[in-house]
């Protein structure tokens, strides 16, 4: 061996490769998981119970029946959850590769084309869209990046969308990334089988999980720390990603055993270092690390918004009554007729019957809740970032205050942003591991403007000895590139202020063509409108094309026209000045001698 380095060395060196983690550990792992966030994953559910107007308690839904008490929810939370999810939608974008070398501009194109034809094909942006609602509502969310292998040796691709009440996690991970985590995992319900049709090799396992039938957020819903459900003959499977001495395993397993993997994961980085392809994206922490989204403070005011909102009606809809024993009949009938807008009541006379006023109190139930009312619209997505602010002047003056509102949920809209620039960048750490062989992708949807674009495309050269492969256009595998997420301006506001700027600009009278105006306008179906203003390009041609030929046309007749004209005139002018030179030559000339007349043998006499 060179360099002093010894057979020895090189075999301790390979017992010292990391080794998997017995499935004894991994159940422990899980359960540790499981038992650790009970109280977290409680709250998350009441969370959206909340979102889903679900606000109220059997046992409190009794208590104001009981007092005949209207009930009454006046939900704030699904308002302030649905307009961030509407902007996360609003301010969608692509992912960009940057490269990281001069040489590399043109095949970091080509693999940011790449990226966004996976992200176009997984319909990545709805997956966002669900993972963005989980961190808002429950704290949590992520996505699996995996390949699909084809029939044909062809592989895709694949970027899945796992539900909040399906994760877990290590419950001492603070950081949003779950950079801190030593496991992450998908847990799910399965038909025993479907199970052992998927893992025919592990049916002893599977046996010994059903035969011992306890969660309550990870059931389909059976209890706390149940591996199996007996009456649908069901199992519980983990599929864990845990970091053992830097390396990232794989494992498949339920309580009774293990049933495949165990083994460091097969996708890589761009390091060719095992990566666990499960990217999860967090909320808040609190120091419990529990996690929670945004609906978690709004809570107690909520609570209070219904309570106050619920007694104020209440107050407003009855009538206390103090009344000396017989001043009525029957006081269920008086009792009844005071709750009519137009109840009549007699009483004994000389016996006291009073109707108390409670306007006071439910005026003051009602200042409470304007209060309360105001404490939540400034709590998350505020008047000012929904752009209701009434005093806004102008649209800047609206994108402003937006902006100042999204300052506080900064934190939240930068990690998901991080987030999806670290799942994009698994996706290129994909395909440059799977998509090895020619590949041909098509990145615009548009059929009146296809593109194509080529990955490891062999470069063919005619030599001496015939064609020759001389090189690879975009070699996906050699390609290191940076993938950054672009920022989406908010133009909404500020297009509608230009626009009703040039409204009146036009209705001042400075003329401005119908099409700019229809072209900064925010109209449905403006492309058809201005295609129809403008009409087709290539029939406005042809139409150009005729018009010119005519007008050539009758130039050139005008010309003919002018050159006869002047011909003739030319002609004309010849003949007038012939026949005015004949009438001065005949006019210079003698008078012609008179001959005297010839005799025809006649006698004349002399005169």
């Amino acid at each position: 061996m060179e360099d002093g380095v010894t057979t020895a060395d090189v075999e301790d060196v390979a017992d010292a490769a990391p080794q998997p983690l017995p499935v004894e550990t991994l159940i422990r792992m899980f359960e540790a998981s499981e038992e650790s966030t009970i109280d977290e994953r409680q709250g998350s559910e009441r969370d959206r119970d909340y979102y889903d107007n679900i606000q109220l308690t059997a046992e409190e839904e009794a208590v104001l029946k009981k007092r005949k008490q209207p009930i009454v929810i006046d939900n704030k939370i699904k308002g302030k959850v649905d307009y961030l999810v509407g902007h996360e939608i609003r301010t969608r974008t692509d992912p960009k590769a940057f490269p990281r070398t001069p040489k590399e501009e043109d095949a970091a194109n080509a693999a940011t084309d790449a990226l966004r034809f996976v992200a176009d094909s997984t319909r990545f942006s709805q997956a966002k869209t669900k993972v963005w609602e989980n961190v808002l509502i429950e704290g949590m969310g992520g996505v699996l990046i995996g390949c699909k292998h084809k029939k044909d040796g062809k592989v895709d691709i694949t970027i899945k969308q796992i539900p909040w009440d399906r994760l877990f996690r290590d419950p001492h991970s603070r950081e949003r990334d779950f950079s801190d985590a030593t496991y992450k995992g998908i847990v799910t319900w399965m038909d025993y089988d479907v199970a052992v049709k998927k893992w025919p090799d592990a049916t002893d396992a599977l046996e010994v999980t059903l035969s011992q039938s306890n969660s309550q957020t990870y059931d389909d819903r059976p209890k706390h720390r149940i591996w199996a459900d007996g009456k649908r003959k069901r199992v519980r499977v983990c599929e864990i990603y845990y970091r053992n001495d830097g390396v990232w395993f794989q494992a498949f397993y339920t309580e009774g055993g293990l049933l495949s993997g165990n083994e460091p994961v097969k996708y890589v980085d761009q390091d060719k270092e095992p990566e666990c392809p499960l990217e999860l994206l967090g909320g808040y922490c609190n120091r419990e690390n529990e996690r929670y989204g945004i609906v978690r403070p709004l809570i107690s005011l909520q609570d209070e918004q219904n309570k106050r909102r619920s007694k104020a009606l209440h107050l407003l809809s009855v009538r206390q009554v103090i009344a000396e024993k017989g001043a009525v009949a029957n006081v269920a009938t008086a009792r009844a007729e005071l709750a009519k807008p137009d109840g009549y009541v007699e009483v004994t006379p000389n016996m006291r019957f009073d109707i108390a006023q409670t306007n006071d109190l439910a005026q003051g139930q009602f200042q409470l809740l304007a209060q309360t009312d105001q404490a939540l619209s400034q709590q998350g997505a505020n008047a000012a970032l929904l752009g209701k602010d009434q005093n806004a002047p102008s649209g800047r003056a609206i994108l402003a205050n937006q902006q100042g509102g999204q300052t506080e949920l900064a934190p939240l809209l930068d990690g998901l942003r991080d987030w999806q620039r670290r799942v994009m960048t698994q996706v290129w750490n994909r395909i440059r591991q799977y998509w090895t062989a020619e590949t041909w992708i098509r990145v615009t949807d548009d059929e009146n403007n296809l593109k194509w674009v080529g990955l490891n495309v062999p470069q063919v050269a005619q030599t001496a000895y015939g064609p020759q492969q001389v090189g690879v256009e975009n070699p996906v595998a050699d390609l290191m590139v940076d993938i950054t997420i672009e920022e989406a301006p908010d133009t909404a506001n500020i297009q509608a202020e230009q626009f009703e700027q040039l409204t009146q600009m036009v209705t001042a009278g400075i003329q401005i063509p119908p099409d700019v105006v229809i072209e900064a306008s925010s109209l449905r179906n403006k492309a058809a409108i201005l295609d129809r203003m403008r009409g087709d390009p290539q029939a406005q041609a042809q139409q150009q094309a005729e018009q010119k030929q005519k007008a050539d046309a009758v130039f050139a007749a005008k010309l003919d026209i002018d050159k006869s004209t002047a011909e003739k005139n030319r002609a004309s002018a010849i003949k007038s000045i012939s026949d005015a030179a004949t009438q001065h030559h005949q006019a210079t000339l003698p008078p012609p001698e008179i001959s005297p007349p010839e005799t025809s043998g006649v006698n004349v006499p002399p005169t």
